[in-house]
């Protein structure tokens, strides 16, 4: 379970929109008639996702995670807002596609190995698993995103998963507002299901 103050340090960015990481589009797949299911921390985050969209909600608590749900009447675009580390299978099914881009960076480092036990054990037969990490220097700064080097990310992920490196960018310039180090470098990686012959 995530901390307190890891709750209020979330807690805190958004109240102050101090939210540099916050995209403002809705997700393609849902644009593209598929179900999109998403987990946030912070109940704001996901009111103004709804609202920025245009979309009407519906909330609904959900116990088993001490949180609630949040989704549209046609149930194709669900978020659930709780402690990501409580969320499970049961929550919303198996999934055959994931896109983390700011979950893992966002997770504290002792929960790592929590949050890929998770995360693995919510992906369907065949899925895919796309992931974007940041790596820098973690000596001049130890906030979020935090550090993820690829060799870290082969221990997380390699005994069980395939891993395909895609693509290395330079990110330095896009988060010099957050971080104030260079380089920055931003690596996206797709994840498979291990064949087991």
């Amino acid at each position: 379970m995530a901390s307190q103050d890891s709750f209020n340090q979330w807690n805190f960015a958004w109240e102050k929109n101090n939210t540099k990481w916050h995209i403002q589009e809705r997700h393609p797949f849902y644009d593209n008639g598929h179900r999109v299911v998403g987990v946030e921390y912070v109940e704001k985050g996901v009111v103004e996702f709804f609202q920025e969209q245009g979309l009407e909600y519906v909330v609904e608590p959900v116990e088993q995670i001490c949180g609630n749900l949040y989704k549209t009447a046609d149930e194709h675009l669900k978020i659930f807002c709780c402690d990501f580390l409580k969320f499970d299978k049961d929550c919303a099914g198996l999934m055959d596609v994931v896109w983390d881009r700011g979950a893992l960076v966002a997770i504290e480092k002792g929960d790592r190995k929590k949050y890929v036990k998770l995360m693995l054990s919510i992906l369907a037969p065949g899925y895919q698993y796309l992931l974007s990490t940041f790596c820098y220097d973690d000596w001049f700064f130890s906030g979020c995103p935090r550090t993820v080097p690829p060799a870290l990310v082969h221990i997380l992920f390699g005994n069980h998963c395939n891993l395909q490196h895609l693509e290395t960018r330079d990110a330095s310039e896009r988060m010099s507002e957050r971080m104030d180090i260079r380089p920055v470098l931003e690596d996206f990686w797709l994840i498979t299901e291990k064949n087991l012959k």
